[in-house]
């Protein structure tokens, strides 16, 4: 059952943080540096790779919401503005947005540095407004010289980071630090399959949308099942080989979604992540008369089950530094 486009697409420029969360995963995948490195080492998405996707995008005629993010501080890539630009010439209708914590922004002229970034193409810059950094009081003391509307979020509910934006809008959200918010999508920290916080088994028996909605785009072109599997654990394939259609269509997303969309057992490392669907109504079964009810949509078999197995059989995109995320018990 194909499933025509990813409503959003992630990509990954940077693997790797300046900072180091306590709520976030990276601490699975990176041991804990000194001050001035304190989740490296880098690695950078490479202008083929970006092309390359950028060019499939293009092809696929997807009209995702690219957002440049996942696994690390885009804005420490060393070509940043030129990777933004190779998105924005193949794609002139699909929505940019790039999540920072924006600490990189602060080098040189913070001003200068966000304008360059509409300037080449993005739409959207939500600057995750951590406590202590000043970052975002200093977006909010340089608005008039800012070349993008700035909106407060969740105080302003309807500018929601995830929605479309049209290819001439330029915004700036101030998204207030999600370890103190509770309200809006982004105010319920999870586990991040494992990697933030331990795996639980809280939500085994809940469908999970994230593989029907987006496809996930790793530095080096590798894609896991979905953004939370931080170490890539579950292996789907590479979009220099095969390309990001054929992804998103692959045996492994296929058989995925089909143990998915009935909850959680068995599947590493879905059956330990405490991530929540917000909007159900968008999964298969809900209003979408192209994919049928859910009663309708096929039941994992025995080939599903060993295409999932191979999947994780495979040496995993960016080796745990902490713990290995047990397996929960398979449910047919």
């Amino acid at each position: 059952m194909d499933h025509t486009a990813p409503f959003s697409i992630q990509v990954e420029f940077v693997e790797g943080c300046n900072l180091r969360c306590g709520f976030c995963g990276i601490r699975n995948i990176r041991p804990k540096g000194d001050k001035d490195n304190r989740s490296g080492p880098y690695k950078f998405m490479s202008i083929e790779t970006a092309t390359a996707l950028a060019q499939q995008i293009e092809a696929s005629g997807w009209p995702s919401r690219i957002e440049f993010a996942m696994h690390g501080e885009p804005t420490m890539h060393p070509n940043l503005y030129e990777l933004v630009g190779i998105f924005r010439s193949l794609l002139p209708k699909n929505s940019l947005m790039m999540t920072s914590n924006g600490v990189p922004l602060l080098e040189g002229d913070i001003v200068k540095n966000i304008n360059q970034l509409f300037d080449y193409g993005l739409n959207c810059l939500a600057i995750d407004d951590y406590r202590p950094h000043v970052v975002a009081p200093k977006v909010r003391s340089s608005a008039s010289d800012i070349r993008a509307n700035i909106y407060e979020y969740p105080e302003i509910r309807e500018e929601t980071p995830n929605k479309r934006r049209k290819p001439t809008e330029r915004v700036v959200l101030l998204v207030e630090d999600i370890s103190a918010a509770d309200d809006g999508t982004h105010s319920n920290l999870w586990n991040h399959a494992g990697s933030a916080f331990e795996a639980s088994d809280e939500f085994i028996d809940r469908a999970c949308a994230k593989p029907f909605r987006e496809l996930s785009v790793r530095w080096d072109g590798n894609v896991a099942i979905c953004c939370d599997d931080w170490t890539g654990k579950y292996a789907v394939g590479n979009i220099n080989d095969v390309g990001a259609q054929s992804i998103w269509n692959h045996p492994r997303m296929q058989s995925a979604r089909k143990v998915l969309l009935r909850g959680r057992h068995g599947l590493t490392p879905c059956a330990g992540c405490t991530h929540r669907t917000y909007r159900n109504g968008l999964l298969p079964f809900n209003g979408q008369k192209k994919y049928g009810d859910r009663e309708s949509y096929p039941l994992p078999t025995e080939k599903d089950w060993e295409i999932i197995d191979d999947a994780v059989a495979e040496i995993e995109y960016s080796p745990p530094v902490r713990r290995e995320i047990p397996v929960a018990l398979r449910v047919k």
